[in-house]
């Protein structure tokens, strides 16, 4: 009997003693799995929040790099301008406004001064001359019926038209008196042959020369010329200038044309505004599109004028053929300044001229003068 009363007992007492055990465990489980969910959530909200967050520091790096870069690129545009100032100011200012000063003392580069002849070394009567890009010199030799070519520094001429020996005539190969001489950026030359009363071209390194201008006979019809002396060209059209001597009248000729077009005078000589008494100078300026002249026998420009050119700047360089001088006359001015030569005194010495005929200058403005009595070519420098 005691041993079935036992039974129940025990029975009961591990019945009670396994449920709460069990219902702690479920409660643990349930704690910890909440628990588990809440940490995951913050976790989750925190890296989002991270992902999103862009710290005070961040910031201020981003601000120093924009900084940079624009204070880069305003320090890139301003070296721009200070090159481009400097470099527009070098390449303006030379050409705008040059010192135009010459040395007074003229040095001999072609010819031998007081002594006329015909050998290489020699000229006789120089009238023009052209200068080329190279400084090269390209010379009337108006006694020796030929076109001496005169490289820089060089102590004899090469004869590029006519003949060498200077021998005249009225060939194709020949020249008689040739008064005038220009050279063209493809090297061609024109040459006034004016006994021969025509323009002849002659190629580079050719051996004869081609009629452009002129019969070969003298006469007044506008296919014709009578004693032409100095010639000029408009490069953009290619239309020729020639002062046409003995009738009075500055000629044009097209490219290709063979009868010319009056362009000044032809109404005899004379002093009023449609005349020209014995034009032997002609510069077509670019500049201003318009025509100079050396009005000889009228005395225009400056006093025995027969040579004229013209600066970048439009300042006028005149041979002052009978008061032995060469004069400037700036832009817009009246009254001529005295770049080389004695007024009114000949000479054979370095500061001496005798019958200048002809000027020229250079790419840097250098004076090239054809001292056509003394027989030799004066370079005055600029400096």
């Amino acid at each position: 009997m005691n041993t079935s009363m036992k039974t129940p007992t025990n029975l009961l007492m591990k019945s009670d003693t396994s449920k709460p055990q069990e219902t702690f465990q479920a409660s643990s489980f349930s704690f910890e799995i909440e628990l588990s969910t809440k940490t995951a959530s913050t976790h989750l909200r925190t890296e989002i929040i991270e992902k999103t967050k862009i710290y005070p520091k961040k910031w201020l790096i981003v601000i120093i790099v924009i900084t940079i870069l624009l204070a880069l690129s305003a320090l890139a545009v301003g070296i721009y301008l200070i090159i481009h100032f400097r470099t527009t100011k070098a390449t303006t200012t030379p050409i705008l406004k040059p010192l135009l000063r010459w040395n007074s003392t003229g040095l001999t580069v072609g010819g031998v001064g007081g002594s006329s002849g015909s050998t290489f070394d020699k000229l006789n009567t120089p009238i023009d001359l052209a200068v080329d890009f190279s400084n090269t010199l390209y010379i009337a030799d108006f006694n020796n019926n030929r076109i001496q070519q005169w490289l820089t520094g060089a102590l004899n001429g090469t004869t590029v038209a006519g003949q060498a020996s200077g021998t005249s005539g009225i060939g194709a190969a020949y020249l008689s008196s040739p008064a005038g001489v220009f050279i063209d950026s493809n090297n061609n030359l024109y040459i006034s042959d004016s006994t021969n009363a025509r323009i002849q071209q002659w190629a580079s390194g050719a051996t004869v020369g081609t009629l452009i201008a002129g019969t070969g006979s003298s006469g007044s019809a506008y296919n014709q010329l009578n004693t032409p002396y100095f010639i000029s060209r408009d490069i953009t059209t290619n239309t020729l200038y020639i002062a046409d001597f003995n009738n009075h009248r500055v000629m044009s000729y097209a490219s290709g044309a063979s009868n010319g077009t009056l362009a000044i005078g032809g109404q005899g000589p004379g002093m009023n505004n449609t005349q020209l008494n014995y034009p032997a100078g002609v510069y077509f300026d670019s500049a201003s599109i318009c025509l100079v002249i050396a009005n000889y026998g009228g005395q225009h420009i400056v006093r025995w004028t027969l040579g004229v050119t013209v600066d970048p700047m439009g300042n006028l360089y005149v041979a002052g053929t009978g008061n032995q001088r060469i004069q400037l006359l700036l832009a817009g001015q009246t009254n001529g300044t005295t770049l080389a030569g004695i007024t009114g005194l000949s000479g054979s010495n370095s500061t001496q001229l005798n019958s200048p005929y002809s000027i020229r200058l250079d790419n840097q403005l250098n004076l090239f003068v054809a001292d056509t009595i003394n027989n030799r070519i004066q370079k005055f420098v600029r400096y």
